[in-house]
């Protein structure tokens, strides 16, 4: 897959606007990936689906996760259903090191569907940050450690 660009040259993931960025859009069908879907320093990003039960993202590789962020915060993410397995693995892994543009922050989660992973949504993994995440109409199924997990005291 292609790697995709949210702003400008000077600003790839939006991390110098939040105005800048192209929403991206996943059309009906199952997506497999064998390696996490990575995003560092987003800042007013817009991943959606047609569905939450229409766009299938899958990673296939055991323990492995479908999204991983470093940095995200006034972005959306909507419409899908992410599915993830074994031990350790993470459908959607929000976090931030404490290094580069944007911090974790404000982020939304809407008519996702999250399944058969250790963790749904892990939000604050590496201990920093993580506020303000809002969930509208979310579903989390068969995880083995817990559909949503705050990691750090910030995250709750």
């Amino acid at each position: 897959m292609p790697e995709h660009r949210y702003g400008t040259t000077g600003a790839p993931h939006g991390g110098g606007s939040a105005t800048s960025n192209r929403a991206v859009f996943f059309p009906n069908g199952s997506y497999k990936t064998t390696a996490p879907l990575t995003m560092r320093s987003l800042r007013g990003a817009h991943l959606f689906g047609a569905g939450r039960f229409t766009t299938t993202i899958q990673n296939v590789t055991s323990g492995s996760s479908v999204f991983v962020t470093n940095g995200c915060e006034y972005s959306r993410f909507e419409r899908m259903n992410l599915i993830a397995n074994g031990a350790g693995s993470v459908c959607f892994d929000l976090d931030w090191d404490n290094t580069g543009s944007t911090a974790l922050q404000s982020n939304t989660f809407a008519d996702m569907f999250t399944q058969a992973a250790a963790y749904g949504v892990r939000i604050g993994q590496s201990g920093f940050m993580g506020s303000e995440t809002l969930f509208e109409n979310c579903f989390f199924a068969n995880h083995t450690v817990a559909g949503l997990a705050t990691r750090n005291f910030n995250a709750l």
